[in-house]
């Protein structure tokens, strides 16, 4: 084989490999997006529908509080409260939180 033919192949080669290795890519982010879209779309489904449970579940306390108590204002108001302590509590951890669901999401996508 002369120089030429040599160089000739290795450029046929490079470019095969270039093309194929697009083509890598390009499913790998396929991959990717597909993942990450239908992760989202069960991750709002279920959301949806813990939201709606827990907002029946809610009014339940609600009410029991406010049939124990005497007074439907102390039932929801207790409830509220509640809430609010769970909300302070992810504010002060959100950090941590974040930290988490990044590491967790690195892991699994690269």
């Amino acid at each position: 084989m002369t120089p030429q033919e040599n160089i000739k192949e290795t450029a046929k080669l490079s470019q095969q490999y270039v093309s194929e290795e697009i083509e890598y890519i390009k499913l790998k982010l396929f991959y990717q997006v597909t993942s990450i879209s239908s992760h989202v779309v069960k991750s709002s489904i279920l959301g949806l529908f813990a939201l709606l449970s827990m907002t029946f579940l809610s009014f339940a306390v609600a009410f029991w509080l406010g049939n124990l108590l005497d007074s439907r204002f102390l039932g929801f108001l207790s409830v509220g409260v509640f809430y609010l302590l769970i909300t302070a509590i992810f504010y002060f951890t959100r950090k941590k939180i974040e930290k988490y669901v990044i590491t967790k999401m690195a892991a699994k996508y690269f």
